[in-house]
């Protein structure tokens, strides 16, 4: 029985085929293209997604440019390598008080489930007849943990432990500063509820990062041991950093920030930076080893270098995740081309009115109103709500309450003047643009004085509202 043989592959066919890639290619870029640049009126439902998509992408990184977010992260990568033993001195005292014997070796599992032990460098070679062994960067950090466990707190004194305790706080209001800049906030946090949560992160950080890679660990090692399930040991370890990261940025972008930070967008913005520290930590070692060779330049130094851009790497990634938080709690839903748009509109002086109202009426009601209430309730810019409570508070009319930073007002509604505040509100304009000095500005600015002169804040609540009507 004869069988029909295949026909080969002609040079025809494999132009044809080429040509065929070639052409679904180019119809894919033009494709994304018309997504991106046409108007949105003439695309279909997955394009429009994909416009979506592309615009809050945009709308992030100008956010981070305009946050400056490198420069915060070389700042967070400097301040931390001159800072990281005395924030390993207080890390360790109570990291070994609560994990105990198990101290040392969920250590080391944190330094390998980092990443750490796959960044090397060949230190210079100091013996010709042997060759030099590579240097983890785990190994490095490892000898400051230790040194760290081994300072006896009783011989500093009181001075060390004060320079010790003020250079890990220097630390951390570092960090808080630069979420506070990222998510708009007021920096008023006062110094007690600060040492409450640096703290909290001190403590619980550390130790929910050592606990987890030691638990998850053990639970690989098992399944290593059974030949049919050594994929699912891989899986394993990967999900379980993931889901490590996840949980300690959700709960440091939750905690950190002086702002109500929202579940959700906390939530979203996490996994994003636990994505990004994941394919870091996995990538940066494989960078490394095939990089030049850092110990030609520095010698014996290279591993400061090394972790100086491992730390840089790490902080502009917890900053992109939480940027991503920042804006879908800020957007909630809309549009933000609409938004960007609505950041460089005109603010009306007036305003200020609408943003007292809410505190007078707050006030009413024996209950405080913090920026995120006024800003959802009133649409506002946050630059610009923030801006207004500030310059109410130093002319004396709101005061800040330390137990949920909201505001409540310094006098009653009756005894402050809508005039009053709309010379606040002329303060911010002037300050914040560069005003003309014509005689038509000057005279509407007057009418509108003398017409805010006729009523107090109280008659600008609902139940003031209402007083005056029935007068």
């Amino acid at each position: 029985m004869s069988t029909t043989p295949s026909n080969p592959e002609t040079p025809q066919d494999r132009d044809s085929d080429g040509r065929s890639l070639r052409e679904r290619v180019h119809a894919g870029v033009q494709w994304v293209s018309q997504a991106v640049h046409e108007p949105q009126r003439n695309l279909d439902e997955v394009q429009q997604r994909v416009r979506n998509g592309f615009e809050i992408a945009r709308f992030c990184l100008r956010h981070l440019a305009q946050d400056r977010a490198p420069q915060m992260a070389a700042s967070l990568a400097f301040r931390t390598l001159f800072g990281i033993l005395p924030v390993l001195v207080v890390v360790t005292v109570a990291a070994r008080s609560l994990l105990g014997t198990n101290f040392q070796q969920i250590t080391g599992q944190l330094i390998d489930s980092m990443g750490l032990n796959d960044i090397k460098i060949i230190p210079p070679q100091l013996d010709t007849t042997q060759a030099s062994a590579p240097v983890g960067l785990g190994e490095w950090v490892d000898g400051f943990v230790s040194t760290a466990a081994n300072i006896n707190l009783a011989g500093l004194g009181w001075i060390g432990m004060i320079v010790v305790l003020f250079s890990a706080l220097w630390v951390m209001v570092t960090i808080e500063n630069s979420f506070n800049v990222i998510y708009r906030a007021r920096t008023g946090r006062s110094w007690t509820r600060r040492l409450l949560v640096y703290w909290c992160v001190l403590t619980l950080g550390p130790v929910l990062l050592g606990v987890m890679p030691w638990i998850w660990g053990n639970l690989a090692s098992v399944l290593a041991t059974l030949p049919k399930w050594t994929w699912l040991a891989i899986t394993v370890e990967v999900v379980s950093s993931v889901v490590m990261f996840w949980i300690l940025m959700f709960v440091i972008y939750l905690w950190v920030p002086n702002a109500r930070v929202r579940i959700r967008p906390a939530l979203i913005g996490a996994f994003v930076a636990a994505l990004l520290l994941e394919g870091g930590k996995r990538s940066l070692g494989a960078y490394m080893s095939n990089a030049f060779s850092v110990s030609s330049l520095y010698g014996s130094l290279g591993l400061i270098p090394v972790f100086m851009f491992w730390m840089y790497l790490m902080w502009m990634f917890v900053l992109v995740g939480l940027e991503v938080a920042a804006l879908v709690q800020m957007l909630r839903g809309r549009d933000a081309r609409a938004d960007s748009e609505e950041q460089k509109a005109l603010i009306d002086p007036a305003a200020i009115l609408t943003v007292m109202g809410l505190i007078a009426e707050g006030f009413k009601h024996g209950r405080s109103v913090d920026a995120q209430q006024i800003i959802e309730a009133t649409g506002l810019p946050a630059n610009f709500v923030n801006a207004t409570l500030d310059r109410l508070e130093q002319r004396g009319f709101i005061n800040q309450l330390e137990r949920n930073d909201g505001f409540s007002m310094a006098r009653p509604p009756e005894q402050v003047t809508a005039s009053e505040l709309m010379d606040v509100a002329f303060e911010l304009v002037d300050d914040t643009s560069v005003r003309c000095q014509t005689p038509l500005l000057d005279r509407l600015r007057e009418a509108q004085r003398a017409l805010a002169s006729e009523t107090t804040l109280a008659g600008l609540t609902p139940e003031g509202d209402q007083t005056a009507g029935a007068r």
